[in-house]
């Protein structure tokens, strides 16, 4: 077995050195592996779907926003119908953000949130992380639509309200108008204020 496996990787690593892909791939039912081209030379992973979550997720947790999205990524190419297929699509829409990739994490969120049977919770988190990802590429318009959708449909705790009362103030201070900008921040101050009274 270890024999063959060595095998497996010395021909990977001849494929890499005739065609110069970032990524090349060779699949051994049930098993899949990966080369891919790193800042510190080549790397060969195996890729089934929990190698690859959990490879991704120690990347995004350390920041190399890079290197997750590109495992999340084949995650999602190889395994779109694995338990791990939903999850990596939220993870891969935070790498983007983490990347400035705001237009491709706005897509990634889009498609997150019509996913089947995705608990309200989740739902409602990649409803407010879509609009955060309108307002960073600059699309306040669909933000403030977006934003108002999260305080109507899931917003239940004051701290929430707060926190999206505020955005919405953010996002109609970058369309130039005053009086709903100070109609959001005075909503979310006077909730503030009353939270912090409660709390004393």
């Amino acid at each position: 077995m270890q024999a063959h496996a060595l095998n497996i990787v010395a021909f990977l690593f001849m494929a890499l050195t005739v065609a110069c892909h970032p990524v090349q791939e060779i699949k051994m039912d049930p098993m899949r592996f990966v080369a891919i081209q790193t800042t510190e030379g080549i790397r060969v992973e195996l890729a089934d779907a929990p190698a690859l979550f959990k490879k991704a997720t120690k990347f995004l947790r350390k920041k190399k926003y890079k290197a997750a999205a590109l495992r999340y990524k084949m995650l999602l190419k190889y395994y779109p119908k694995d338990d791990y297929a939903v999850p990596a699509m939220y993870n891969l829409g935070m790498s983007l953000v983490g990347m400035k990739e705001y237009e491709e994490a706005r897509k990634i969120f889009e498609k997150y949130i019509k996913t089947k049977a995705l608990a309200k919770k989740d739902r409602c988190d990649g409803m407010e992380k879509l609009a955060d990802a309108l307002s960073k590429s600059g699309k306040h318009k669909r933000a403030v639509i977006e934003f108002n959708v999260v305080a109507k449909k899931c917003v239940e705790k004051t701290m929430s309200r707060i926190r999206v009362d505020a955005k919405l103030a953010h996002e109609h201070n970058a369309l130039r108008d005053p009086a709903m900008a100070m109609k959001a921040a005075t909503s979310a101050m006077r909730l503030y204020r009353i939270n912090k009274e409660l709390a004393a």
